[in-house]
């Protein structure tokens, strides 16, 4: 990013927009790379190592949020949704990865509209985040926040007000 952009006092902004467009190409072919060999470790971990082997569960993970991160929501989701039942499977319900499969899963089927998922996935990850670090935890607001904008998406501002109230209410004490 350290293109300096000048335009001109007439309003010619064409160099900007070359400049924008050499740098999402940039963007999109890195992306691209990046899918290409984290699919190709995938494929060798699982191979080599068994898909319950914790570099195996990581990479299925990292697989699908790249794919969400591209816009790929579609592609991303059985990635997810592998990467949560493998490690409840090998982790348990209550490891702070798999409540973050959790969490991951849940925010991609928020953008994929499908909501009443996507609630049950972010609240289980609130619930569990909330008992096992307390409500003041970084990944507990996390998921405050996420469960809080599901319930805002489904119009269910009722609840959605009454799970983020006493959290204002303290950040503002």
């Amino acid at each position: 990013d350290g293109a300096t952009v000048t335009v001109s006092r007439d309003g010619d902004d064409a160099e900007a927009r070359a400049i924008e467009q050499v740098r999402q190409l940039g963007r999109e072919l890195l992306g691209e790379w990046a899918q290409e060999k984290q699919a190709a470790s995938l494929e060798r971990a699982r191979r080599v190592l068994g898909e319950l082997h914790p570099h195996t569960l990581y990479l299925i993970s990292n697989l699908g949020v790249l794919l969400r991160r591209q816009g790929k929501l579609a592609e991303a989701e059985p990635y997810l949704r592998e990467a949560l039942r493998l490690r409840r499977r090998a982790l348990g319900d209550d490891h702070p990865t798999t409540i973050g499969s959790m969490r991951n899963l849940g925010v991609l089927l928020q953008l994929l509209g499908k909501l009443p998922e996507a609630e049950v996935s972010l609240r289980e990850a609130f619930e569990r985040r909330s008992r096992l670090r307390g409500p003041e935890h970084a990944a507990t607001l996390e998921s405050v926040g996420d469960l809080g904008s599901v319930l805002v998406d489904r119009r269910e501002y009722a609840q959605a007000l009454a799970l983020l109230a006493p959290r204002e209410a303290a950040a503002r004490a």
